[in-house]
């Protein structure tokens, strides 16, 4: 990285930056780093659970439309980046639906996880939150589909947006100062790394 130029020399490009892969495949610690490379602020980004159900409903029954999203975008449009529920996650709103609200000038990132070491962690956070989850732990069969569903959908969409969509499989400021500033460049900091939940027993499956 000492050859590359620094990236405090570089203006970021102006583009929204979602998180959109599954929940425990490192999108805290994505929502992070792009904050420390000048993408804006990624946590507490004016949630408000009534406004965006209000705004999924309105965009499900009518289409997406400026009209729609405006209350909500208004109130999100300082974060920069999206990397929880519901703005990213691919577990909150569907992609086509991020696209259509964010715009053509975002950029959407799928982080790739190991599949067996995914359903452990999810899995195991699931059980340390049960306030979040209601108690309920994702069987093995059931998050195994949910992320294939997903990712394929990701892929899919990949093919009409291939410059707005992004597959990672690994953690390193390369390809995200890639995104961050449209070219390599040298942060002159180090990787973070969020969100390492303590393990607990999981539940045995029932079949």
């Amino acid at each position: 990285t000492h050859n590359m130029i620094p990236c405090r020399l570089l203006k970021v490009v102006p583009s929204i930056i979602v998180i959109a892969s599954m929940p425990k495949t490192g999108t805290t610690t994505l929502g992070k780093a792009f904050e420390m490379l000048g993408r804006g602020v990624y946590k507490d980004c004016g949630y408000d659970p009534s406004l965006m159900n209000t705004t999924l409903k309105n965009i499900c029954e009518y289409g997406c439309d400026d009209e729609l999203t405006k209350d909500l975008m208004s109130r999100v449009k300082h974060c920069g980046v999206f990397s929880d529920y519901p703005m990213g996650h691919a577990s909150g709103y569907s992609l086509p639906m991020k696209i259509g609200m964010y715009g053509r000038t975002a950029r959407f990132i799928w982080m790739d996880r190991n599949l067996s070491e995914w359903v452990v962690s999810l899995r195991n956070w699931e059980l340390t939150h049960p306030e979040t989850y209601n108690g309920r732990v994702s069987s093995l069969e059931d998050a195994m589909k949910a992320y294939y569903n997903m990712r394929r959908q990701f892929m899919i969409m990949q093919q009409g947006y291939p410059q707005q969509l992004y597959i990672l499989n690994q953690f390193d400021w390369k390809h995200l100062t890639l995104i961050a500033f449209g070219q390599v460049c040298d942060p002159e900091m180090p990787f973070p790394y969020l969100n390492k939940a303590v393990r607990r027993k999981q539940p045995h499956q029932k079949h």
